[in-house]
């Protein structure tokens, strides 16, 4: 029976810290954690937003680039002939 009782405290115990919601020593719920979880996930969209704004200005960039060098080897091919 008591080793019965300590497996279930410690099953508790481990369930408790791999959840997400804390217990206080007066049983309520502590929600810091979730609220750090849900600050993680809005930092974590913010910065796949600028992940993305930054790649298409990279591809803008890559095409002008592109235009600038073809330009430039036009100039450079029709100077010789």
């Amino acid at each position: 029976m008591i080793v019965n009782y300590i497996f279930v405290v410690k099953r508790n115990m481990l369930y408790t810290e791999m959840s997400t919601i804390n217990y206080d020593l007066e049983g309520g719920r502590k929600y810091g954690i979730c609220l750090f979880g849900l600050f993680n996930i809005i930092l974590l969209l913010g910065l796949i937003g600028v992940g993305i704004y930054g790649f298409i200005l990279f591809v803008k960039l890559a095409n002008r680039g592109i235009k600038a060098l073809d330009i430039y080897i036009n100039e450079k091919t029709n100077n010789r002939y």
